[in-house]
């Protein structure tokens, strides 16, 4: 199964936080940069000496400005609509029908994606069970799915209702929540199934 991080997290809210970190630990914003550009995701918040190393804080300040770098490493951003949502998914330019789930914590953050079904140009077999069990395993309360459509046009199918439908079910049966079912088309377009009641 291949997992990545969320789209969204490091180099978008490094914007803004970059500048306030460069005067918090004296760091320059050159090396503060090189680190959001060269560290994955999910390799934030690792050895702080190596850390340290990249962004040069002062070894009398290190100890305290580290606990300030080390929240920023592991700052995820909350799920608080559809958008933000749907920036945590990566299709690229997937010819194949793919289903992607979102582990979503009880700070309503996504702490991985995973990739769990795979299929032809336009149909994926899709086992609840196994859906679930990465969720569970991820030791999460919430999830969210995503698939996309080859054609291009994101409109979901009754399939896709059904399915969804299927899935919140069975989920509610394992304590867990569906937050949403996205369907991807072409161009970044999207549906929000919850948005539209589908399967919901």
């Amino acid at each position: 199964m291949k997992e990545y991080t969320p789209k969204y997290t490091a180099q978008r809210d490094a914007r803004h936080v970059v500048p306030l970190l460069a005067k918090l630990t004296g760091a320059t914003e050159e090396n503060l940069w090189r680190l959001v550009e060269s560290v994955p995701f999910r390799d934030w918040g690792f050895r702080v000496d190596q850390v340290a190393n990249v962004i040069g804080v002062d070894a009398q300040r290190k100890l305290h400005e580290l606990c300030v770098v080390h929240e920023f490493l592991n700052y995820r951003e909350s799920i608080t609509s559809p958008d933000n949502l749907a920036a945590c998914f990566d299709f690229g330019d997937n010819t194949q029908e793919e289903l992607h789930v979102a582990m979503i914590d009880a700070r309503m953050s996504v702490v991985k994606v995973a990739v769990v079904f795979r299929g032809t140009i336009d149909t994926i077999k899709i086992n609840n069970g196994d859906i679930l069990r990465q969720v569970l395993l991820a030791g999460v309360p919430m999830f969210a799915i995503a698939h996309n459509h080859p054609s291009g046009n994101p409109d979901p199918s009754p399939e896709d209702v059904m399915v969804t439908r299927k899935l919140k079910e069975a989920a509610e049966l394992v304590g867990l929540t569906l937050v949403d079912s996205l369907v991807f088309g072409s161009e970044g377009r999207f549906v929000s199934m919850k948005s539209y009641q589908l399967g919901f």
